[in-house]
Parts: structure tokens; C-alpha cells; sequence
């Protein structure tokens, strides 16, 4: 398996250079930077690439980089003048040394001129600036399935803790590396991080795993659960196969999956990476004649494998099947006695991200209630998915004395008039309250002043979205005492900050 993946990742590393060598100039761009250490110092001879992430481990690009950085650490690519975003493996800037931990930093690339709708912009000749590696170090496991066997083919990723957290602020690191486990399971990350570092593990018909925290020492033995595949097909309205349509899937649990893409044929497998309830959607990839908004659709809410599954994308040009001037009622009741409740707010949420994303939904509900229009005769008018956001959304409610609930799964039922449209109801529990003091953690002595905060607690994997000392942080008394309200049900972690002690 290995000989096979490093032959193809060769191969695919010598076209990429003999077709960069035969572009014409018009065709590509530069992009320049300098590769440096933590202290300042220039990085000489670091290895580079622009290619997939996918498309080589870190060990091939450290034994065998397209370029390497000069004495003093700079460095200039041709790159390819033209992108699109519906790449299924978009190219990245990949940098790794020996002794660093091997980064793949986001690229500033600078704003192209204005372009016909549809077209794919070019891009112009870029500088990143200073990339900077962290310290790095070499980390070992393995990989192995249910009987205890290893397992080969599997894609390891190493990255960042607190990559995508607001948590702390700086620069992030961007930290990459990738390997691929042997016949044996063994596995070797040559430029990780040495501590705080999240491995994913990923191998087709298993579910993916991810340790966090991982350090240098830390036991490294991964189990992959096995797991099944989606099996269906992409047609238009008319029934015909669509090919290259992008599938994916959104897990309630865990974010987006990988994507692939429909053959000629318009069928497609997709590995089921994440366990629970998720939605397989596929989009046209855009074109010169291609709308935006009227090129996706999405199933049903799903769980488990699935051996037909059809998505009907609407036809090229179609119309928006979004009527924007529709809008949905909202009603809130007690969920014990079903009585209605005339004070409270409500907002939608259309946005598919959030819909992914526990953790952001849980975000943007709470910003977009905070400036929601209260209810009157009780209710609430929310709107209606713009073009570009889908046919499936989510209602956020708040009320005084009741903990905000948020109801997903909410289908925009196209053609009804809003007149016909039953009103959503959603059912509030009483708020809970918690209490607790903050003390030395020497002396046990009070603590008076301190800022505390709760959030809820979410699956890591899916980021932070939390506002570091929000305005709804309470100060502690004398006595080092604090309340907080309005909580739901749910698990929740607590904050706390003093000025004058570490967080």
C-alpha cells in the first residue's frame, strides 16, 4: 500500500513540475516569502510545495521538495494564475525543515480585478511575508482495528490544539503534518508538534478518530472503529446523471466530511467518517453559466450506511428555489404544561455552516437573539433562507426565566404561501442557576472582583467560538461568591479571570 501511495505521489509531484516548467507565464504567478525560526533567524534550506494537502507526507516533501529555501530563508513559487473554490483538493503553501514542526500557512493572495459572473478570478503575484516554524519533533504510533491488527492506508494529520480557537490571542501556526500508517500500522509524524498537537486519523470504511493534546510520550495506540459508506447518485430535474457534482456530508456531531465526486454515471460513495444523525449534499461546481444558490441540494436528516440514496440537483440556470419574500411564524410554550409564553425573542438560522457545527450554531444564535425583535400578540416573524444558504435551517428562542432552545431541522417547504405556513413551536424548560465561589487556590481565602462566565460545552473538534470575558461575566463578592443564570439543560464549562492572577 505505501509503495503504491509514494509511486503516485511521485508522479503526481513530476507532472505538477514539468507542467509548471511548460506553463506560460501568462498562466502562472509568483509567490515569494522567507521561511524563519522563532527567533528571527532564516530558515535555509526548508522544504516547499504548492500542491493538495493530500497529494505527498511530510516525509516525501522533507526527502524530496520541489524547491528549498535560499541562505536567507526566501523562497519563490510559480503557482498556477487561476483557482476556484470547488476544488476537491484546492492546492496549499506546504513548508517543513528538519527539527520544525511543518506548517501549511493561509496565503494572502491579493484581490483580482473584477471578473464576468461565474468566471474563476486569477490570481496576482503574491508575497506571504515571514513564515515562522515552530518547534517540532518526530512522534510514532499505531494504528490498528477491532481484532488488534494494524492498519495500513491510514492518513494521519497532525495539527495545532488551538488551531481555529479564539481562545488566545497571536498568530496561529498552522501546524501540518501528514503521514500514511505501514502494512504494520506504524505510523511516523516526522515535523509535529511536540505537545499540544491533535492527531485525526482517517481510513476508508472506518470512522475517523482524533486524539487531543497529544505530547511527545504520549502512548499512541489507535483503534478505528469500522464503519460504512452512502452509495447514490446525482440527477437533474429531468433525471439525467449530473457529473463531477461535489458530495458531502454535515454530521450533527462532528462538522463536514470529505468530499468526492459523481462519475459519469452521476453515482457516488462517500465514506461515513463520523457516527449519529448527518445530511449528504451535492452542488454543480460553478461555471460561467452556473447561478449561485440554485446549484445545491441536500437529503434528509440520515444515520448509517446507505445503499441508494438519489439527490436531484435543480437544472443549470434554474431559478432560485427560494422565495425570499416568505417568512415563518414562531410560537413559544412552556414544554411541561404546553402553555404559551407571550415575552420572548426569536431568530433563524439558515447558514449551513452553523448547521454543521453545534459549537457555532450555539454562536450565532446567541448574537443574533441578543438584537432579535421581541414578540408581539405571541409571536415572532422570522425570514426565510436567503438564495445562497439552503432549505434547511434552525429557530433560536429566548425568554425571561427560561433557558434558550434552539430547534434544528426546520424545512423550508418551497411554494407555500406564508399565510399557509404552520407557525413553528418551541418548548422552553424553566432556566437553571448555578453557584459556586472562587477561592485561593493556596490559602483558600475569597477572592472578590472576579470575572466569571459559563459556555456551553461542546465536541473540541469543533472549535471555539466563545468571546473571551463576555458581558454577560459576573464579578464575584467579597465573600468570593457568584451566580450565574439562564442556564439550560446540557453540559457547561466555567470561566475565570482576575486581573491580577493567571486565567
Amino acid at each position: 500500500m505505501i509503495a503504491r501511495i509514494s509511486t503516485v505521489c511521485f508522479v503526481a509531484l513530476v507532472l505538477l513540475r514539468a507542467a509548471l516548467a511548460q506553463e506560460p507565464a501568462a498562466a502562472t504567478v509568483r509567490l515569494t516569502g522567507r521561511v524563519l525560526r522563532g527567533d528571527g533567524q532564516p530558515v535555509a534550506g526548508a522544504a516547499l510545495a504548492f500542491a493538495p494537502a493530500d497529494a505527498q507526507t511530510t516525509a516525501q516533501l522533507l526527502a524530496e521538495p520541489p524547491l528549498r529555501s535560499g541562505a536567507d530563508g526566501r523562497f519563490e513559487l510559480r503557482v498556477p494564475a487561476r483557482y476556484s473554490s470547488d476544488e476537491l483538493a484546492p492546492p496549499v503553501l506546504l513548508v517543513a525543515a528538519k527539527g520544525f514542526a511543518a506548517v501549511a500557512p493561509s496565503i494572502p493572495w491579493k484581490s483580482p480585478p473584477a471578473v464576468a459572473a461565474g468566471e474563476v478570478p486569477p490570481r496576482l503575484d503574491t508575497d506571504v511575508g515571514d513564515i515562522v516554524l515552530p518547534e517540532g519533533a518526530r512522534l510514532f504510533g499505531r494504528v490498528r482495528d477491532a481484532a488488534g491488527n494494524g492498519l495500513g492506508g491510514v492518513v494521519v494529520t497532525a495539527r495545532d490544539l488551538l488551531e481555529g480557537s479564539n481562545a488566545l490571542p497571536g498568530t496561529p501556526s498552522r501546524a501540518s503534518c501528514r503521514a500514511v500508517s505501514a502494512a504494520s500500522g506504524i505510523f511516523e509524524l516526522p515535523a509535529a508538534l511536540p505537545r499540544g498537537a491533535v492527531l485525526d486519523f482517517a481510513a476508508s470504511g472506518h470512522y475517523r478518530q482524533t486524539l487531543f493534546g497529544v505530547a511527545i510520550g504520549t502512548p499512541l495506540e489507535v483503534e478505528l472503529v469500522p464503519a460504512g459508506q452512502v452509495v447514490g447518485r446525482v440527477v437533474d430535474r429531468s433525471g439525467a446523471p449530473v457529473v463531477g457534482a461535489l458530495v458531502g456530508a454535515s454530521y450533527e456531531r462532528a462538522g463536514s466530511s470529505q468530499r468526492v465526486a459523481s462519475g459519469a454515471d452521476g453515482m457516488f460513495r462517500l465514506p461515513i467518517e463520523q457516527p449519529g444523525r448527518f445530511r449528504v449534499h451535492a452542488a454543480r461546481p460553478r461555471t460561467a453559466g452556473n447561478r449561485r444558490g440554485a446549484d445545491r441540494t441536500e437529503s434528509d436528516v440520515q444515520q448509517g450506511p446507505i445503499a441508494n440514496l438519489e439527490l436531484t440537483l435543480p437544472s443549470a440556470n434554474a431559478a432560485p428555489v427560494v422565495d425570499k419574500n416568505l417568512s415563518l411564524r414562531v410560537q413559544a410554550v412552556e414544554a411541561a404544561s404546553g402553555k404559551p409564553i407571550a415575552a420572548f425573542r426569536a431568530t433563524a438560522i439558515w447558514t449551513p455552516f452553523a448547521l454543521q457545527n453545534a459549537a457555532y450554531l450555539d454562536h450565532i444564535a446567541n448574537t443574533q437573539l441578543a438584537s432579535a425583535t421581541p414578540a408581539a400578540g405571541g409571536e415572532v416573524t422570522v425570514t426565510g433562507p436567503r438564495e445562497q444558504e439552503g432549505r434547511t435551517g434552525a429557530v433560536a428562542v429566548s425568554a425571561p426565566g427560561f433557558a434558550t432552545a434552539i430547534e434544528r431541522d426546520i424545512e423550508w417547504a418551497e411554494g407555500d404561501a406564508e399565510a399557509e405556513r404552520k407557525p413553528v413551536v418551541v418548548k422552553l424548560v424553566p432556566a437553571s442557576t448555578l453557584r459556586g465561589r472562587v477561592v485561593d487556590d493556596t490559602t483558600g481565602a475569597p477572592i472578590a472582583g472576579a470575572r466569571v462566565w459559563v459556555a456551553r460545552k461542546f465536541d473540541p473538534s469543533q472549535g471555539s467560538f466563545r468571546t473571551i470575558d463576555p458581558e454577560s461575566a459576573v464579578r464575584t463578592a467579597a465573600d468570593g461568591s457568584f451566580e450565574l443564570g439562564e442556564l439550560g439543560p446540557g453540559d457547561w464549562s466555567v470561566s475565570c479571570r482576575h486581573a491580577e492572577r493567571p486565567q
